[in-house]
């Protein structure tokens, strides 16, 4: 049985640029086929708002989160973001087939941004979740009647701590009197008048 032989590399690349043009001239057909021609920039004016609404939402929602990732990462998904916006807007706002590009340049810039901030989600919930154990201990010192760190205050303003639980207890030491007597008395101890409030001397 005789073996044919192997195409000329000029056939195979003939080949190759029929079957790419093919593709592409299906994909183009694709594009146009969706109605990208009808919209009108109020609609696009109106997208847009929700857009800004819901990132506003997302960004408020997310900022203890958001400042636990990778600042990389981080700057790139806010640019993205902005990129995507911007050819959006560019989508309703400008007329003829470089809608169709711009269109799928948004959908890109929106995967490239969901995926970092997909691939950051649990590192910075890890982070985060880290950071409000870290708060809520000094908070328990600085609340306690013997603090052991002197510079609890800076460390909770530091690290962007917020006061929580419900509990609205704050232990403060005893005084002279209490200690001598034993036990915890009203006021420390003092009396009040009108020159004393509680807890003076």
């Amino acid at each position: 049985m005789v073996t044919p032989p192997p195409p000329a590399p000029s056939t195979l690349v003939a080949r190759a640029k029929t079957f790419l043009g093919t593709k592409w001239a299906a994909l183009r057909s694709s594009w146009h086929g969706i109605p990208i021609e009808t919209l009108s920039p109020e609609t696009g004016q109106a997208v847009l708002w929700g857009v800004g609404v819901l990132a506003l939402c997302a960004y408020t929602m997310g900022l203890p989160f958001i400042r636990s990732g990778d600042t990389a990462d981080m700057a790139i998904v806010g640019l993205s973001a902005g990129l995507f916006t911007l050819l959006l807007n560019g989508v309703y706002v400008l007329k003829g087939p470089i809608r169709h590009y711009l269109a799928v340049g948004s959908i890109c810039f929106l995967l490239l941004a969901g995926g970092l901030v997909l691939s950051n989600a649990r590192p910075m919930i890890d982070t985060a979740a880290a950071n409000d154990d870290r708060c809520r201990a000094l908070q328990k010192d600085m609340l306690s009647s013997h603090p052991r760190k002197a510079n609890g205050p800076d460390l909770f303003q530091a690290l962007g701590c917020s006061p929580s639980g419900a509990d609205r207890r704050i232990f403060v030491p005893p005084t002279d009197r209490e200690i001598a007597a034993g036990h915890s008395l009203p006021h420390g101890g003092y009396t009040e008048g009108p020159d004393r409030s509680p807890g003076s001397d």
